[in-house]
């Protein structure tokens, strides 16, 4: 059977879409599963101590602390910082009880 017949026989047993996609299936398994270089892959790893987390604010009294907990749950607390320009509501209170650096 020659390669022309063979071809012949997939597109009219399973069609020429089944053919083209599992084609590109297979190609982009191939290219998933190739080595890369180190240099090109971030890091899914980090070091809390090495990382600082900062969070601008304007009169956010009411979520404030929510979102420094959060953040300390990631960092240590002398790494979270808030920085509040002209707020005219209690956000620098509410962040310092939180256990923030504001």
């Amino acid at each position: 059977m020659t390669l022309a017949l063979a071809l012949l026989v997939a597109v009219c047993t399973i069609g020429i879409s089944t053919l083209v996609w599992g084609t590109v299936a297979v190609g982009r398994l191939a290219h998933e599963r190739r080595p890369r270089s180190a240099l090109l892959t971030p890091s899914m790893y980090f070091r809390p101590t090495e990382v600082a987390v900062l969070i601008a604010a304007h009169n956010e009294e009411l979520v404030i602390a929510d979102a420094v907990r959060a953040a300390r749950a990631l960092v240590p607390a002398r790494n979270v910082f808030v920085v509040s320009d002209g707020s005219r509501d209690a956000t620098v209170e509410r962040a310092r009880d939180a256990g923030a650096v504001a």
